[in-house]
């Protein structure tokens, strides 16, 4: 069974799978429309799942049922909008480590930019190393990931024990529950 991070990062790389395929997605001849599959909403008075910033460490909301107002409307426009319990809580992971990184940039590196038009600029990373279950920096040179960057491997390094040391903590209070 995997645990969350190792779904996260598995999520992440069918993203970008997904992410590229619909880049690759030609034009109708009929109608230069792209053809790209709808998100439909759940029907009337059905449950669904949005992430809410409360406060509280967890980010979880349960469901609200759909009417059709704006605070559902609101939801989907946003991509706060799921159809389970399963998914939302796997976003909420994303969304969790994607705000503790930014604040670990803001932190270390606040004014840094990576400057996308020189290809000998390392830019690093973090991801997550299923194999080894331990987050790793890593670097690009010449193009742009949607993830958080910072302008040194000491950084990135000092980035990745902070991430490992809250896993490790986080695996000691699963294991204690």
């Amino acid at each position: 069974m995997m645990n969350n991070v190792e779904r996260i990062t598995k999520l992440e790389e069918m993203l970008e799978k997904i992410q590229k395929e619909l880049n690759e997605i030609k034009c109708s001849d009929n109608d230069n429309e792209y053809k790209v599959d709808t998100f439909e909403r759940v029907k009337s008075q059905e449950a669904f799942y949005n992430i809410s910033l409360d406060g509280v460490t967890t980010i979880f909301k349960q469901f609200e049922t759909e009417q059709f107002e704006d605070f559902n409307n609101n939801c989907f426009k946003n991509n706060n909008y799921f159809k389970s319990i399963e998914r939302a809580a796997e976003v909420k992971s994303k969304i969790e480590l994607l705000l503790r990184l930014e604040r670990l940039y803001d932190t270390y590196c606040p004014d840094y930019k990576p400057n996308w038009n020189d290809n000998y600029e390392f830019k690093y990373f973090i991801e997550f190393d299923c194999a080894d279950n331990i987050y790793v920096s890593s670097y690009t040179d010449a193009y742009y990931r949607t993830d958080v960057y910072f302008p040194s491997e000491y950084i990135a390094e000092k980035v990745c024990d902070i991430l490992n040391a809250e896993l490790e903590r986080n695996k000691k209070n699963e294991t204690m529950s």
